[in-house]
């Protein structure tokens, strides 16, 4: 047994020596946390750049919704619905004068914040108007001549541009 014992010991000692090293060296492990660390990096911009853009995409199209949803309430109820853009405080008042009395009572307005303040820049060439009960848009009560408005929307530090461009025969288009 004792013959059997020092074979064994034999390939014990014989199999340590030869098996290869396990592990990673640390020129490995910098070298992959460098790499992780620069894709990583490219990822957060990125992702960024996506996120800022779908707040812009968003805000224009929250707005041309509610546009296009006073436009049809002020056709289907033959009423002129009054809108009033805050580009300070990104936020579209409309609000239909349902007792007739020319003043924006509380339960008449609807505010809908398009985004938050500082997301978006909003600029518009308008910033109140209506629309009469045929769905074209007019900045100025009385006025016969349609008008075209526009209201350019940006994110501060991305270079890109949404525009929605408001006809005055009340068609809304986003460009």
């Amino acid at each position: 047994m004792e013959d059997g014992d020092n074979l064994m010991h034999a390939k014990f000692v014989k199999n340590k020596n030869s098996s290869p090293k396990s592990g990673f060296t640390l020129l490995e492990i910098i070298l992959t946390i460098f790499i992780m660390s620069i894709v990583g990096s490219v990822t957060v911009v990125s992702s960024r750049n996506i996120l800022t853009r779908m707040r812009m995409d968003r805000a224009s199209s929250r707005l041309a919704f509610q546009l296009q949803q006073a436009r049809s309430e002020a056709i289907a109820n033959n009423q002129t619905i009054f809108v009033a853009l805050d580009t300070a405080e990104n936020l579209l008042e409309v609000w239909v004068d349902r007792n007739r009395d020319g003043k924006r009572d509380a339960d008449e307005l609807t505010r809908v914040r398009l985004e938050a303040p500082g997301n978006v820049s909003i600029e518009s060439d308008w910033t109140t108007g209506a629309f009469n009960a045929y769905g074209q848009f007019i900045t100025t009560p009385g006025q016969r001549e349609m008008k075209t408005v526009r209201t350019r929307m940006r994110v501060p530090g991305v270079d890109r541009e949404v525009e929605l461009t408001l006809r005055g025969s009340g068609a809304v288009t986003k460009r």
